[in-house]
């Protein structure tokens, strides 16, 4: 069993080492789970990896600030229910494979051996 936990450890370590050398890698991460997600999504998966408050703060900020995440929806507070609702993001990655997408759907909307509907 101290094996393993000494395993477990140390890979965390090394996780934790690569996302302070690349904090991008959460994105990818996140993006596995969600194409469009908000800041505790990304917390919750960085949480997994880093212990120090200090440090957890810094890459949430640079995660948050990477240049490839782009901001769909502010957040604001919903006035009927006064919620709050958290900013919701998304990578430049992921519009540009559902725009793909879009784009293959319409190309095979027009041949008559794919349906689309």
């Amino acid at each position: 069993m101290l094996e393993r936990n000494d395993f477990q450890e140390a890979r965390r370590a090394e996780n934790a080492r690569r996302i302070q050398a690349n904090p991008a890698l959460v994105l990818g991460l996140v993006i596995r789970e969600k194409s469009v997600f908000d800041a505790r999504d990304v917390a919750r998966v960085l949480n997994r990896h880093i212990d120090d408050a200090a440090r957890f703060q810094d890459l949430m900020a640079r995660i948050l600030q990477d240049p490839q995440i782009l901001r769909l929806d502010p957040g604001r507070t919903d006035l009927g229910s006064g919620l709050t609702l958290p900013e919701r993001f998304t990578t430049v990655g992921m519009i540009r494979l559902e725009a793909e997408m879009v784009s293959r759907s319409v190309w095979l909307s027009a041949r008559s051996s794919h349906l689309v509907n």
